[in-house]
């Protein structure tokens, strides 16, 4: 058992720490991916700043824009545009760094310096500036000019972010897959534990229903004992005889209650008229009894065990009412199904105590064998139905039983 334990606490331990590593793993993941974005976006920036302002320094005019680029400018050292297009600002602050990169409504605008070319006619609007260049070289020197470009980012954020969501999604998706192998695991465990304690109950009631075969034998020879001494001892004596004997008789009872309770199956079931068999069998034990209902209402019942039921309700309820009133039995139709209803007024069943009157051996009553109840459910379980306690209105308990109609 200790080591079936042990076994438990590495799994789960495992399924843990495999959990955490993905949550760290997704975590660097995302971060990584999200760092290589940014690079990629800025290299792609940086690449069509190069283009247009190689294509601009040759031809000495503007050219076209890119679809993925939304504005291009040529700045001086003084912030002034000497020119722009699109969305590139006519001036750019002049305090800034030496490689700007900001976003701006989806946007990834890159401001890079560029050296000042050497031998080549002044731009226009520089100081001393006399004609715009036909032919511009870049040159290695010293910084004298600054080029922008926004590059548009936003197809590339959506599709980020699809990334971002798919790789998101499948780490919940593999965390999500742990937890049902854990709860599945769980199950598994239960339901081996469920089998083998079924194993065990199987093997016990195999045992209690030799021993209740057994029982038998010598209660026989017990109670024939008893009759001949009642017949060779005085009068005077009886009295201690009917005493064994009464107790040799409740001994066969409770025998033959919990031989019924091991019976499996559901028996021979048949159409049964509910009404006419409760009225026969309270006759048949002296119990008074209120029928309502409709006399024509039918049941699948085993007959031997729907009287075994009936007859256990009938003696309870009788039992539990000191004033003698009659036991009210009362039978509805509800589509599928028959409700019997076995009522009467003693003292009521607590709440805490209603689902363990059920049980095998529990009872409250100070001579009673607790079998009777959990014969009643099993026949009524087996059969397709179900049993349930409730109180009655005015004081008392009502048995309700939910049976298999018969059309």
């Amino acid at each position: 058992m200790e080591t079936v334990k042990r076994i438990q606490r590495l799994f789960r331990t495992g399924v843990v720490i495999a959990v955490l590593m993905l949550i760290v793993a997704g975590t660097l993941v995302t971060f990584r991916e999200s760092q290589y974005d940014r690079l990629q976006e800025e290299y792609a920036a940086a690449r069509e700043a190069a283009i247009l302002l190689e294509q601009y320094v040759e031809n000495g005019v503007l050219p076209d824009l890119p679809s993925s680029v939304s504005g291009f400018g040529l700045y001086n050292l003084d912030g002034t545009a000497i020119v722009s297009s699109g969305t590139a600002p006519p001036r750019i602050p002049v305090a800034m760094e030496p490689h700007e990169l900001r976003r701006i409504d989806g946007r990834l605008r890159l401001i890079r310096p560029v050296g000042a070319p050497r031998g080549a006619p002044i731009v226009r609007g520089e100081p001393g500036g006399e004609t715009a260049p036909r032919g511009m070289r870049r040159m290695p020197g010293p910084v004298g000019q600054f080029v922008l470009v926004d590059y548009d980012v936003e197809a590339q954020i959506r599709g980020q972010a699809w990334e971002r969501a798919a790789l998101i999604a499948s780490g919940i998706l593999t965390a999500a897959v742990l937890a049902m192998i854990v709860v599945l695991y769980r199950r598994l465990q239960f339901a081996s534990r469920e089998a083998e304690d079924q194993r065990r109950l199987a093997q016990l009631g195999e045992a209690a229903r030799t021993l209740a075969h057994e029982i038998k034998n010598p209660l026989t020879a017990a109670q024939m004992q008893t009759a001949l001494l009642r017949r060779t001892t005085e009068k005077s004596e009886h009295r201690r005889i009917d005493v064994i004997d009464e107790e040799l008789k409740r001994i066969r009872v409770l025998t033959d209650q919990v031989r019924e309770f091991l019976k499996s199956g559901v028996g021979k079931p048949e159409a049964l008229r509910v009404l006419p068999l409760v009225r026969d069998l309270a006759e048949r034990l002296s119990i008074p009894v209120e029928l309502h209902g409709d006399d024509a209402t039918v049941v699948r019942f085993d007959r031997e065990r729907f009287q075994s039921v009936v007859g256990n309700l009938l003696r309870n309820a009788r039992e539990a009412d000191e004033t003698g009133a009659p036991v009210r039995v009362e039978v509805h139709e509800q589509r599928s199904r028959v409700r019997l209803l076995v009522s009467d007024r003693g003292p009521g069943i607590p709440q805490a105590e209603r689902d363990r009157v059920f049980d095998p051996f529990f009872t409250t009553k100070t001579h009673g064998s607790g079998v009777g109840l959990a014969v009643t459910r099993r026949f009524v379980e087996d059969a397709g139905g179900d049993i349930s306690i409730e109180d009655r209105g005015g004081g008392g308990t009502t048995v309700v039983l939910n049976l298999r109609r018969v059309a």
